[in-house]
């Protein structure tokens, strides 16, 4: 836990919060709300938190847990009986206390929060008891105490879940990491010399990086980079914070290594992807212009959607986040929405950051017919995330994928939820030509020894994952040849060796081109207008260059 700090409990509040969560928090409390729901996974915090937030207001604070009853919150005993030490106890002790608080003139003498910390055990399939003891609470008026519920996650029983208020605790902000941050340095200083001067030269990307993770989380990394480094070490911190994510089942953290420029193509998605990248900086918001949303990237399968995703966390030098949308839908009531709203939380703490949805066509597949098959989940989970991309204000650039169009719902395309909607179409030959430079420079061979003109006729209507495939091939069929070097020749001879997409769904793609025109952005640098037949003039042009 942060140690005490010499700010007043009101600064202490900001230290430790949003501006959105206190002026949230704050205006619940003074309105009389007599039931909140606050999820958070760090007691310590919250406890500490309404330690200040009672002291700044003025208020008296109590906590509850099934171990030791209810005490001050400032940790003096009191109030502790054998009556209020179980769940039905302290409810009745909490609507004994609110009847007692009001005079009789009806004014309230006394403000009052408490808060329980394992009540949500008892809300998962509450008691008949349990239920009309919070609707009481819920009922009374002029309520002189606010109740939260501090859990993991929401859980209640539908019958009393409309009662309450629900907020997220936000993750430690920049202001609390360096809290954490100057108490570890102060505390081995004496112990490893010049660590405060050394660190405070990476102090924002040490802070940057500890976004996302708990006060404990951040300590352990911090620990363990002391222990192994004589350092506060970045690359431990993002270790932890991958370890972390990938508890959640359903984030992923990705190590981006696809450099933009590896992506073949598709200029006028790079191009605008490098502009919107400027949008981030400090002068940006100066000047005006919003926070770029994300974008949505549709197309031909094979053709390069996800390689584009993976280099734009490169090219902006943030943390790469995969969302897996088929891992989001549980079978218990109530966690599928939970699960996608803790995933937005955690990238919103970890942002600025890239959210990437691959195959968001397949997630969406189920929203129609989500009332009858799963009792609405579908269309709750859509609309929270939709929801979510309409009115979030952190910096978290999402970017989405589909295959196809016909599975995504309307409102999911409208104008407010992405920056631009791109078509990706298959490659031109100009861009197969790049493509083949790419490869075959990542295969560690000079392009120059290859008919890159003859490679790219010959590959008409291919995908980049079908010219990456006959490259493959042709480097096995070398292979097994002496370990011969592979040659044109042995690629044009995988390029016939297996179907194409285009040979196989061809009239889907030009449906997918007709309904693309109407409503995307092209990716492509141009549309597709290959031959039907070369002329004879260009095919002995690529012949002589063969030969050469």
């Amino acid at each position: 836990m942060i140690e005490s700090s010499p700010n007043s409990s009101l600064e202490n509040l900001l230290l430790m919060a949003t501006p959105e969560f206190n002026s949230e928090i704050d205006a619940l409390v003074k309105s009389r709300h007599p039931l909140l729901y606050l999820t958070a996974k760090e007691e310590p915090r919250v406890i500490k938190y309404f330690k200040y937030f009672c002291e700044a207001n003025g208020y008296t604070g109590y906590i509850w847990d099934s171990y030791l009853g209810a005490r001050a919150i400032n940790g003096q005993p009191g109030q502790c009986s054998e009556d209020n030490l179980d769940a039905e106890g302290i409810l009745d002790h909490i609507i004994a206390s609110v009847e007692n608080s009001v005079s009789s003139l009806n004014q309230v003498k006394e403000f009052s929060i408490f808060l329980l910390l394992d009540f949500h055990k008892f809300l998962e399939i509450a008691s008949p008891d349990i239920e009309r003891r919070i609707k009481v609470i819920s009922q009374k008026n002029r309520n002189s105490i606010t109740t939260i519920i501090v859990a993991p996650h929401f859980v209640s029983d539908a019958v009393i879940d409309d009662q309450f208020a629900v907020l997220d605790f936000p993750y430690p902000n920049n202001a609390e990491i360096e809290i954490v941050l100057n108490n570890v340095l102060h505390s081995v200083e004496d112990r490893i010399p010049n660590i405060i001067e050394d660190t405070y030269i990476d102090k924002e990307d040490i802070v940057r990086a500890s976004c996302g993770l708990s006060v404990d989380d951040i300590q352990s990394a911090y620990a363990k980079s002391l222990v192994k480094y004589k350092k506060i070490d970045v690359g431990t911190i993002i270790k932890e914070k991958q370890q972390k994510i990938k508890k959640t089942g359903i984030l992923e953290y990705y190590d981006q290594k696809v450099k933009l420029d590896e992506v073949g193509g598709l200029k006028n998605l790079t191009n605008w992807l490098q502009v919107r990248k400027l949008a981030f900086r400090d002068t940006a918001k100066e000047y005006g212009l919003d926070t770029p949303r994300g974008v949505l990237v549709m197309g031909v399968p094979g053709t390069g959607k996800s390689l584009t995703c993976k280099a734009i966390a490169s090219e902006y030098a943030m943390p790469l986040l995969r969302l897996d949308f088929g891992k989001m839908f549980h079978s218990y009531v109530g966690e599928s929405e939970r699960a996608m709203r803790e995933s937005l939380l955690l990238a919103e703490a970890v942002s600025p950051c890239i959210l990437w949805i691959d195959e968001i066509d397949k997630g969406l597949s189920g929203g129609q017919s989500s009332s009858q098959t799963d009792g609405g989940t579908t269309n709750r989970v859509i609309g929270t995330f939709l929801t979510w991309m309409q009115e979030k204000t952190k910096p978290v650039f999402v970017v989405c994928t589909a295959n196809n169009q016909e599975q995504i719902p309307t409102e999911f395309m409208r104008a407010g939820r992405f920056d631009e909607i791109f078509f990706v179409d298959l490659p031109s030959e100009e861009e197969r030509k790049e493509i083949f430079n790419i490869l075959l420079t990542k295969k560690k061979r000079d392009p120059k020894k290859y008919n890159i003109n003859m490679l790219a006729y010959r590959s008409k209507y291919y995908t980049g994952a079908e010219i990456e495939k006959a490259i493959n091939m042709a480097m096995f069929s070398a292979f097994k040849d002496s370990a011969r070097e592979f040659s044109t020749e042995d690629i044009c001879e995988s390029l016939t060796q297996f179907k194409t997409l285009y040979d196989m769904r061809q009239d889907k793609i030009k449906l997918m081109r007709d309904w693309a025109s109407r409503r995307c952005i092209l990716a492509n640098s141009s549309p597709v207008k290959e031959w039907e037949e070369a002329p004879v003039s260009r095919i002995k042009n690529i012949l002589l260059d063969e030969q050469d």
